[in-house]
């Protein structure tokens, strides 16, 4: 993922892939419209191809696809890349969204939407990505055994190390910048996704399971522990405070 100074959304490339030609038209026209560059895929072609021409900022993927699913696509693009992937979708059960930010997804937008609603969720991942939000220089945070690198986009103990989709990098900032203090539910949907209004109820759950997994990927001593009805604490056994 290519770091660019002076965050602005002219000149952010975002990638369509949906097989409406009418939706796609009508959210490729509207981010055109505010100065974004738009390539769109009917997922039929290979995706990955356009993907590595167009170099995208951010991906708009569908699940019902001709030939392999969004989930297939999702899943090759997170071997490359760390650009903001949102799906947009009518399946829109409980089971698709999980799967989808357990892919690697940064967030889930059920159809019928609002382009305005979905206009924001990009804008609010790119300024994550690429923006005053995305830690142009190394900052590192610790807590415990934990490590965890602005930059490198990585969570690291004793010498193991993961890389970090956006979503994870941000919730695991808050809950090791305030380490052994519980940060709520509301604060992790505001700060993580701008949005404490829009964000589906198991999308912030999906996240921290995915963040429990890579504590335990690098073998760290530290849990995330959920205090029901208020948040989440990421805690450290008591003799290795």
């Amino acid at each position: 993922m290519n770091k660019e100074s002076g965050f602005t959304c002219k000149h952010k490339r975002i990638l369509v892939v949906e097989d409406d030609e009418n939706l796609a038209s009508i959210v490729s026209e509207h981010f055109e419209r505010f100065g974004y560059a738009t390539a769109v895929s009917d997922g039929r072609a290979d995706v990955m191809d356009l993907f590595r021409s167009f170099a995208p900022h951010a991906v708009l993927l569908d699940i019902g696809l001709p030939g392999n699913s969004g989930y297939h696509w999702c899943d090759l693009i997170r071997r490359e890349s760390r650009c903001p992937i949102l799906f947009i979708s009518a399946q829109s059960g409980e089971a698709d969204q999980i799967l989808a930010l357990m892919r690697g997804a940064d967030d889930f937008v059920c159809k019928p939407f609002s382009l305005d609603i979905l206009k924001a969720k990009i804008e609010a991942q790119l300024r994550r990505a690429y923006g005053e939000l995305s830690g142009g220089e190394e900052d590192l945070l610790s807590y415990g055994d934990v490590r965890l690198s602005d930059r490198k986009m990585t969570i690291a103990c004793e010498g193991r190390e993961a890389e970090l989709t956006k979503t994870e990098l941000m919730a695991l900032r808050l809950l090791v910048g305030d380490g052994g203090c519980i940060v709520s539910r509301a604060r992790l949907l505001r700060e993580v996704w701008d949005d404490e209004c829009f964000v589906e109820d198991n999308t912030l759950n999906v996240v921290i399971g995915r963040i429990r997994k890579r504590l335990a990927q690098v073998g760290s001593h530290a849990e995330v522990r959920a205090v029901r009805g208020v948040g989440y604490v990421l805690e450290m056994p008591e003799e290795e405070k």
